[in-house]
């Protein structure tokens, strides 16, 4: 979803290099431009609260266009991603963790 493409963007700035050449407006249009091609190719409907969606390989082909964009070297991009990666399993296990005791 675009909430997920922003979280990506977010953990991509981390990166100094990265930092100063992503702007907020270019993220959103990548992501926005992604979806559409999506939704034409699909004929999907916007999905409800959970907003626009796409796949894991368009999710890997906006990341080398945001590479792409902010004119750095797709291995910047892809590693500043895959830094965040162990974080974000762990994030992932405590939520389900928590939902798990929650419907105990």
């Amino acid at each position: 979803t675009a909430k997920s493409w922003a979280k990506a963007m977010e953990l991509m700035k981390g990166n100094p290099i990265i930092r100063p050449r992503v702007t907020r407006n270019d993220v959103h249009r990548v992501f926005h431009r992604e979806a559409m091609r999506e939704v034409r190719e699909r004929g999907q409907q916007q999905a409800g609260d959970g907003g626009f969606t796409i796949g894991i390989s368009r999710f890997l082909s906006l990341l080398l266009d945001m590479a792409e964009l902010i004119e750095v070297h797709a291995f910047t991009v892809f590693c500043a991603v895959a830094s965040h990666a162990d974080q974000l399993v762990s994030e992932r296990r405590s939520r389900e963790e928590a939902a798990a005791m929650g419907s105990v």
